[in-house]
């Protein structure tokens, strides 16, 4: 007799833990990147032969800018793609899904440029320099990054 309840109390508990959203409500966040209320536009720098770096590419394959996604209070970084042409980023999560809500410190770097090129942004959006902080909602407003003025 005291199995049925034991087994019975332990299918309850699994059932509850079932129903519950593991990591609560998830955001695509959206925005773009502009210089001074303007598109932002990219000039390749030269390398140490002359050179010029390929533009910043859709996504994070190869050459391109790298927008990092950290969560302030701690946790796994999320890679924005980022679309050159529009000068415009998305953050979907590992998962497609979206990040949970929350602040997150906002790093760019260029990927893929050629040795002795200058780091587009000058070293200022690198995880050690950047001053730049979101807010990520469920049904947010865009997050616009200004290079010009990163704390905006």
């Amino acid at each position: 007799m005291l199995r049925a309840p034991s087994f019975a109390a332990v299918i309850l508990a699994l059932l509850a833990g079932c129903s519950k959203t593991e990591d609560g409500p998830r955001a695509v966040a959206k925005g773009k990147l502009v210089d001074g209320n303007k598109p932002y536009t990219y000039e390749a720098p030269k390398g140490k032969g002359g050179g010029a770096v390929a533009p910043p590419s859709v996504g994070n394959a190869g050459t391109g800018l790298q927008i990092q996604f950290v969560p302030s209070e701690g946790g796994d970084t999320s890679y924005a793609s980022f679309n050159a042409e529009a000068g415009t980023f998305e953050v979907k999560g590992s998962d497609g899904k979206g990040i949970k809500p929350g602040k997150y410190k906002i790093y760019m770097t260029m990927l893929g440029s050629p040795p002795g090129a200058p780091e587009i942004f000058g070293g200022k959006f690198t995880r050690e320099k950047s001053q730049i902080e979101r807010d990520v909602t469920v049904d947010g407003p865009e997050i616009v990054i200004d290079v010009s003025k990163p704390k905006g």
